[in-house]
């Protein structure tokens, strides 16, 4: 899956109990040039990541961890630019 990225990349993996200290990748991404272009779209650099939530709750539950709930917050999402 990291394939269409190029320049910087990112991987961060995990050998929680939850994967038997199995080094698992929970999250990845990276910047990419050209994708919008290969998709039939204008010249668009972009950075962009795909996160594992289902492997990230097995962890935090393998762990006996929690998430702090101290402010809470469903989704905030900011658009910049003339078109957003």
């Amino acid at each position: 899956g990291l394939d269409y990225y190029n320049h910087t990349i990112f991987e961060i993996m995990s050998d929680s109990k939850a994967f038997n200290g199995k080094w698992t990748t929970v999250c990845a991404g990276g910047h990419y040039s050209g994708l919008v272009e290969q998709l039939g779209g204008p010249q668009t650099p972009g950075v962009g990541f795909g996160l594992g939530v289902e492997r990230l709750l097995l962890i935090l539950d393998a762990e006996e961890d929690a998430l702090p709930i101290e402010n809470p917050l469903d989704v905030y999402v900011v658009g910049i630019g003339d078109v957003t």
